[in-house]
Parts: structure tokens; C-alpha cells; sequence
């Protein structure tokens, strides 16, 4: 299962790569009318692949 969540995440940070997630004024996040889950969102934060800045979420920047 866990391989699935990583396939899915992929989805997911592929649409990062092209625009950030905004957060709903409800709760929650979106990519244009796409609504996508604080699970989701979540999962990317913990990976260390996201990150927050203001009201949007995006792909965090590699420093070298």
C-alpha cells in the first residue's frame, strides 16, 4: 500500500512542477478546481518535497 501512496504523490507533484496548491477559504487545498486533501498535503510536507509559503503550497527548493 504504501507504494501506492508514493505512485499517487507523483500525481500530485507533477501539478506542483506546473503551479502551487492554494489554500481554500474553507479548509483544504486546490490546484484550479481540483480540490486536493490535507492528506495528501500532508504527505508531501513530511517528505520534505513541499513546502508552505503563505497561502500557497509548492514544489521547496533545492539549495546547493
Amino acid at each position: 500500500m504504501p507504494e501506492a501512496k508514493l505512485r499517487y504523490d507523483r500525481n500530485y507533484l507533477r501539478l506542483l512542477e506546473l503551479s502551487s496548491f492554494e489554500r481554500r477559504p474553507r479548509g483544504g487545498w486546490r490546484f484550479g478546481t481540483k480540490i486536493i486533501s490535507d492528506a495528501v498535503v500532508d504527505r508531501l510536507l513530511a517528505s520534505g518535497r513541499a513546502e508552505i509559503s503563505g497561502i500557497h503550497l509548492r514544489l521547496k527548493r533545492e539549495i546547493e
